[in-house]
Order: C-alpha cells, then structure tokens, then sequence
C-alpha cells in the first residue's frame, strides 16, 4: 500500500516553504490568506508577461504554485497592457478582492522570486517588465510588526 507520494510531498514542503517566505515579507500571518496574495501576485505577473516568458517562469515554480500560477489563463490575450505600478496593484487588486497594501504584496511578491528562481529568469522577467513597474523589484519593505 503506497502510503505517500514523494514529487507530491516534494511540491507541497517546496510550496509551504514558498509561502512562509511571503508571509515574512508581506507580514501577512494568516497562512491562507498568504498563499492567497502569493497566487493572486503570480497570476497578475504572469499576464504581464509574454506567453513564451509566462512558461520559463512557470518552470521554476514548485509543481503545485505552477498549477495556481495558470489557473484561468487565456494565453491569447497576453500579454496585458498593464504598463504601471498603478496598473499593476489595480490588477492585483481586481484578483485578490481583499483590503491590503499591494504596493507592499507587489514587493513582497518580487523578494520571493528572487530568492526562489534562478538569477537569470529573474533578470529575464525583469527586462520584459516596464520600469515602472521594474522599480517595485528595487524597493524596500517597511513592516509593521
């Protein structure tokens, strides 16, 4: 009797390990609400991007953030003319649907990827970005504790 599945164990630790990483950036201690933001970040990057880039991206993501990062994805119409940091968190917003700092999230979001993905993906989602938006990569988080 197969009493577990290690890629599926592996995805879920590598997943959690992802999301306490959020939650020590964006200060958010609810660990669903986490993994929520942490979604609805990916998912607002993500239709920012060029398809082609959306799938290197996807790549390094753990197995089971990478089935979240497409959920409800229609590749045809990316990627998106959200070309501000304004356009970006309003985005984000519309996802999440909660009462939170996205200018700090935003932030929050991008600290977890470049600590998470390799260092030339990064710099590669960084060059399709507009640099308004680039400049949230480039700020740091004031928390409140």
């Amino acid at each position: 009797m197969i009493t577990s599945i290690e890629p599926i164990k592996r995805t879920v630790h590598k997943t959690h390990i992802w999301i306490k990483d959020f939650q020590k950036e964006s200060n958010i201690k609810d660990k669903k609400k986490a993994f929520e933001m942490l979604k609805y970040f990916l998912q607002t990057l993500r239709d920012r991007l060029t398809v082609e880039e959306a799938a290197q991206l996807s790549a390094e993501l753990p197995a089971l953030l990478r089935g979240y990062f497409y959920e409800s994805y229609e590749p045809e119409k990316m990627p998106e003319r959200i070309r501000t940091e304004k356009d970006f968190i309003k985005k984000y917003f519309e996802k999440a649907k909660e009462e939170y700092d996205y200018h700090k999230l935003t932030i929050a979001g991008f600290r977890v990827l470049k600590k998470h993905i390799a260092e030339g993906e990064y710099e590669d989602i960084l060059s399709v970005l507009p640099e308004k938006i680039r400049k949230l990569t480039e700020e740091r988080i004031e928390l409140v504790i």
